[in-house]
């Protein structure tokens, strides 16, 4: 009997959520330039696990599974055994109790960037929704909301998420404690009751604003609640949903209410079969550069642009970190605070770019071989494919 390990990355009741992580696996290790990659779903112990190669040592496991951590996926090592150690393949062997799982039909993912500013109000912030349809690419399967925009909106966002499909929800992500962000959660949690919240931790936000830290303690209290850190990983459905950063208050110089509160925003990396979305709510540039020397890989194929595309928040170099396909901003105003400035960083990194105020509802629909951009307005569309 000899011993195998083997990096994991999840594990299902489902062969259908199980075939479409690994898909989304196999497609954003290659994204991220992993080569070699041996990407399997096993059918064991009763749960349809997602395993990438088999390894004879365990310092080679435990590198292979760094290198996924760093494509914003979550990863464990796991010992396994086989019978036969003459004949030990060190990426193929499966254990001795297992077998492949029947493919399955993947899931469509679709991030909708909703537009629900024209009721009057001069209502604005950020609200994004998540939505993972079923087997008949029609039923919501699961929902995620990142933000909840100001309280005068939520009304509105609840009619339109129905519309799309949603009777429940199964999280509200906050980004940070400003309230164009999160007015709308106390409607929004008693429309959709079963939503889990998270929100920062807010450790760092206290040692100069807590009263914003206590902010989003109170969102935290709603309903079930999360705090989220460096290194945050879950999964609803067939999202992978991680916190890749959360700036330190230490390695900010400026402390005052707005700017500081902007750049405690978590910043997000959310596997969508492959594709990968990176929302990071109000970061200014002052916490882009703190977070591009942090963070290895910040490739993404969309890009939700910060602080409602502003220009101090959205700067060449954070553009060409992410350098994403897509890129939408969720604003209902003309231009200024340099947003054309910043459609021009990004259209010179080669991405397509989508803004609520000129195109109305913005969807990216995601499954494992193409990503289909499209808006309410049809004056805006554009198929990818891998």
């Amino acid at each position: 009997m000899a011993i195998l390990y083997k990096v994991q990355t999840g594990a299902y009741k489902s062969a259908v959520r199980a075939t479409v992580a690994a898909a989304g696996m196999r497609n954003a290790l290659k994204k991220a330039g992993i080569k070699d990659v041996s990407v399997a779903v096993i059918n064991s112990g009763g749960y349809y696990k997602v395993q990438e190669g088999a390894f004879a040592s365990k310092a080679n496991a435990e590198r292979r599974r760094d290198l996924i951590r760093s494509a914003g996926i979550y990863a464990v090592v796991l010992e396994t055994k086989t019978q036969d150690p003459e004949e030990i393949s060190p990426d193929t062997t499966p254990a001795e109790d297992s077998q492949e799982a029947p493919a399955a039909k993947p899931h469509r993912i679709r991030v909708a960037a909703l537009a629900f500013f024209d009721n009057g109000t001069g209502a604005f912030g950020d609200c994004t929704a998540l939505i993972e349809y079923g087997d008949d690419d029609k039923t919501v399967a699961h929902a995620v909301l990142i933000d909840t925009a100001q309280s005068k909106s939520a009304a509105n966002v609840i009619k339109k998420l129905k519309a799309l499909g949603v009777k429940r929800l199964d999280a509200i992500i906050i980004s940070h404690a400003h309230g164009d962000h999160y007015g709308g959660t106390t409607s929004i949690i008693k429309a959709f009751p079963t939503a889990d919240i998270y929100v920062p931790d807010p450790t760092e936000l206290d040692k100069y604003q807590k009263s914003y830290g206590n902010n989003l303690r109170n969102q935290y209290k709603k309903a079930k609640g999360h705090y989220l850190k460096r290194g945050t990983t879950f999964a609803i459905g067939n999202m992978i949903i991680s916190c890749a950063y959360i700036c330190p208050a230490s390695a900010l110089k400026e402390h005052d209410s707005h700017h500081f509160v902007n750049n405690q925003s978590a910043v997000m990396r959310i596997n969508l079969n492959g594709w990968i979305y990176h929302t990071a709510g109000d970061l200014q540039n002052e916490a882009n550069r703190v977070l591009i020397n942090a963070v290895k890989n910040l490739k993404a194929d969309i890009f939700k642009c910060q602080w409602h595309g502003d220009a101090n928040a959205c700067s060449e170099a954070i553009c060409r970190a992410v350098k994403p396909l897509v890129a939408f901003s969720n604003y209902n105003r003309k231009e200024h605070s340099g947003r054309d400035r910043t459609r021009k960083r990004l259209e010179a990194v080669g991405s397509v770019v989508a803004r609520n105020y000129e195109n109305g509802d913005i969807y990216i629909d995601c499954l494992p071989d193409t990503m289909k951009l499209s808006c309410s307005k049809k004056n805006l569309s554009k198929l990818f494919r891998r």
